[in-house]
Formats: C-alpha cells, sequence, structure tokens
C-alpha cells in the first residue's frame, strides 16, 4: 500500500457499527470521506467522493439491498467492494457472492481481520485494474491494425477477432465468435489452415502458411501465422492468429511471372531467326571458299568460324530461356497460349 491514504466509503445501517467502523479505520490510516444507511445513497455519494473502497453491509434502508446497490456500482464504477453482514445463512451469501465482491467479513470481527480484508482487496483490485488496462491496451493496438487478428480456442473456434479480420472474412462478430473456421471458410482452405494449427500446438512453435481463399465468391490470398498461447508443454492451447491480405502482391507477381515469359517466347523466336538467317548463309560461305580457294579463304574461313561460335552462344541462351519457360509453366501456371 503506498504512502496516499486510501478512502474508504461505509455503508452500514447500525450506527455503533458505522461509528465503530469510522473510528477504526481512521486509526488505521484510511480517510473515511462518508458514510450512509440508505442504498440508493451509495451510488451518488461513490460518484462525489470516488472512494478506494466501500464497506457495505447487506441489509439497509430503503427499498434496496447492499447487494442491490453493488451491482449498481459494478454498472458504472470500478470500486471494489467488501461485504460487512451478520448474516451468514447460506441464501444470503450466494446472493453475495453472485454479485462478486472482493470480500466478506461477518460480524463481529476484529481489527486485524479487517485491515487483512482491506489490504488484499485493494491489492487485488490493484491487480486486476492493471490487468484491464493491459488487455484494452492490446485490444486498441489489435482493432487499430490492417490485419486480421483472432484468437481461436482449443477447438479452433473463433474467441475473438479485430475489425479488419472480419472485413477481410466478410463477416460479423455474432456469426463468427464461437464458430470454426471451417465454418467460416471454405473447406479445402480451412483444412490447409488446421493442419499448421495443429502443427503449432504440436511443435510448440510459431508456423506459417499462404493459402488462396474464396470469401462469397471473391479470391483472397492471404499470409498467416499461427503462435501457441500455451503455458509450458500444453496442446490445449489458444492460438493467435495474424494473417496479412497479399492478394495485390500475389497478382503482381503473377503478372511479372506472365509479362517475363511473354519477353521469354519473344527472345526464343528471335534466336531461332538468328539462328536461320546467319548460319545457312554462313554454310553457303564456307562452301564457296572451300571449292574456290582464294588467296584470303582462311581468313574468311576464320571469320566463319568466330561468327558461328557466336551464334552457338546465342543457342545456350536459347536453351537457358527454354529451361526458364518451362519452369514458370510448370509452377505458374503460365505460358500456356501464349502469343508472341
Amino acid at each position: 500500500m503506498n504512502s496516499e491514504r486510501k478512502k474508504i466509503l461505509i455503508v452500514e445501517d447500525e450506527f455503533i457499527t458505522s461509528m465503530d467502523l469510522t473510528e477504526n479505520l481512521e486509526s488505521m490510516g484510511f480517510l473515511v470521506p462518508a458514510t450512509t444507511d440508505v442504498a440508493e445513497d451509495v451510488l451518488p455519494l461513490a460518484r462525489e467522493h470516488s472512494p478506494d473502497l466501500i464497506l457495505m453491509d447487506i441489509n439497509l434502508k430503503g427499498e434496496m439491498t447492499g447487494v442491490e446497490a453493488s451491482n449498481l456500482i459494478k454498472k458504472e464504477l470500478d470500486i471494489p467492494i467488501i461485504f460487512v453482514t451478520g448474516q451468514s445463512d447460506e441464501s444470503t451469501i450466494l446472493k453475495a457472492i453472485e454479485s462478486e465482491p472482493f470480500g466478506y467479513i461477518l460480524k463481529p470481527f476484529d481489527d486485524r481481520s479487517l485491515k487483512t480484508s482491506i489490504a488484499m482487496a485493494l491489492y487485488k483490485h490493484s491487480v486486476e485494474h492493471r490487468l484491464k488496462l493491459s488487455e484494452q491496451r492490446y485490444r486498441t493496438i489489435a482493432e487499430s491494425s490492417d490485419n486480421l487478428i483472432a484468437i481461436l480456442d482449443v477447438n479452433n473456434k473463433f474467441e475473438y477477432i479485430n475489425k479488419s479480420g472480419l472485413n477481410l472474412l466478410n463477416t460479423l462478430p455474432e456469426k463468427i465468435i464461437g464458430s470454426s473456421i471451417s465454418e467460416i471458410i471454405p473447406s479445402s482452405s480451412a483444412n490447409e489452415l488446421h493442419q499448421e494449427i495443429n502443427n503449432a500446438r504440436q511443435l510448440h512453435e510459431k508456423r506459417h502458411i499462404q493459402v488462396q481463399l474464396f470469401i462469397k465468391d471473391k479470391e483472397i490470398w492471404i499470409y498467416s501465422t499461427f503462435i501457441p498461447l500455451n503455458q509450458g508443454n500444453s496442446n490445449n492451447s489458444q492460438i493467435l492468429w495474424i494473417s496479412y491480405d497479399i492478394t495485390n502482391s500475389v497478382h503482381l507477381q503473377n503478372k511479372l511471372n506472365a509479362d517475363g515469359l511473354i519477353q521469354i517466347e519473344k527472345n526464343m523466336e528471335q534466336f531461332q531467326i538468328l539462328n536461320d538467317e546467319i548460319r545457312n548463309p554462313l554454310a553457303i560461305i564456307a562452301t564457296c571458299v572451300s571449292l574456290d580457294e582464294p588467296p584470303s579463304g582462311p581468313q574468311i574461313l576464320k571469320a566463319v568460324k568466330r561468327i558461328d561460335d557466336l551464334v552457338t552462344e546465342l543457342d545456350k541462351g536459347w536453351i537457358v530461356s527454354n529451361k526458364v519457360r518451362t519452369f514458370l509453366m510448370r509452377h505458374y501456371q503460365h505460358g500456356e497460349n501464349l502469343k508472341s
């Protein structure tokens, strides 16, 4: 507990008990900004004084009980409540438990148990408050992301998905939360995703996959990462799913591959033309030189061989281009019915 004095609101229908509580709390170093014995006064007083904790009896004056007043507080304010009551019957205790108090003290009580209960309630509330802030922070980050971010339970059902994920999968929160991947995504793609999710759980490591989806007849390519959120080596863990829409990148790559193949087809055609238009005349020149045996014949034949070697190098380029063409046709389904 820090040095700042904590404020405690007392809600007690017995005047003597209220006075004793006030005196005891102040002697412990707490501030008591107000007391009341009417349930309907609790919320206005809590708004006015912003106490760090409320000590509240269950049976109070007015139309409401302490439990009902506690529920009103919880809906509007983040203030821990400890019930202080002389009733220990099961019905009363169950009603109090349902309102999720931070403590339950039976009268009569001593100062030590009171101080311990208050310290535990303040600590528990502080921890929960930090967790809520952390959750809000991460939720804000997730909701501001342009990528799909989702959490899947052990049965691969959606526990959470951000707005970008809803837009990507073209669905609504009420439809997707509690649904499995196969209920949202076509079966063939869902099977691929399920396989990598199971691998992430079993291998306890991040897994990646690129898949093609058809969401309401619209083609989408996504690159997904699955991260197990397990403690230890459990295979029954939640999965953090992050997906990037790479549709434009895939289409661009396909276009580049197709354009490259078209250029290769043109190059191969040029190679063939050069082969025909150069080698045939070279053969004629070489034959004529061999028959006539002019004085410059050796120089001419040397030049013919040099040109023939250059054409041979072009033939090697044709072979390489043909291999690239075959690879693209096999792996990227390009090249069919291409025209130069």
